[in-house]
């Protein structure tokens, strides 16, 4: 669940246009929404991955 967007917002809009196959206005609102599930049901190891790249951009991130 992404919970804030963090500095890097054009970064991590392309980023999560990247992860989740939206356009760029889907992913903007997706960001603006915050907080807000990107992706659901996915194995731990994929999560952290998807965790530590979405962090990497300023991007706050918690995992349920």
């Amino acid at each position: 669940m992404l919970t804030d967007a963090g500095g890097r917002r054009f970064d991590l809009i392309r980023e999560v246009r990247s992860l989740t196959g939206h356009s760029v206005r889907k992913s903007t609102a997706l960001i603006d929404a915050a907080p807000r599930l990107l992706k659901g049901e996915l194995p731990r190891d994929e999560a952290e991955a998807i965790k530590a790249r979405l962090e990497g951009f300023g991007a706050t991130v918690e995992l349920k």
